[in-house]
């Protein structure tokens, strides 16, 4: 109790929510998250382009702040990708206009593509700045 330490973190990855085309079937999430990871790629034109910049892509239920909606629960994409600095190229190719295999070529609606990626991770982890942070104790038995 009482010591500092340096604690590595791993498994969260950036996200961002988008809206989702009309009619989606679940057995499509697979190659809409290729299509847009190659689209990714292909925005960055470089050689050391990662081979996933799209991690992944899934739906949940929200509802949406926009207006009023009655209170109206819909499906969104969750968009995971590799690094934070991804979140903006990723929100410029839907907003710009992106077609998902299938679904045709149209634009969509980002939601919380602006936030910090350190915000963010606060935020879903019930973390508040400036302020200490006790983790339990836990032993690895290799």
């Amino acid at each position: 109790m009482g010591n500092s330490i340096l604690a590595h973190l791993y498994g969260y990855v950036p996200y961002l929510y988008s809206s989702v085309p009309n009619g989606l079937k679940n057995s499509d999430l697979f190659k809409c998250t290729e299509a847009l990871n190659n689209a990714a790629k292909q925005e960055l034109k470089s050689k050391d382009v990662p081979e996933n910049i799209v991690l992944s892509i899934k739906t949940e239920i929200k509802e949406n702040i926009y207006g009023f909606h009655g209170n109206k629960k819909s499906s969104f994409f969750r968009i995971e990708v590799l690094l934070p600095k991804y979140i903006s190229l990723v929100k410029r190719i839907l907003e710009s206009g992106f077609d998902f295999p299938g679904y045709g070529m149209q634009g969509y609606q980002t939601y919380e593509s602006n936030i910090d990626f350190e915000i963010r991770f606060m935020a879903d982890m019930n973390i508040i700045g400036c302020n200490w942070i006790e983790i339990p104790a836990v032993i690895f038995i290799f």
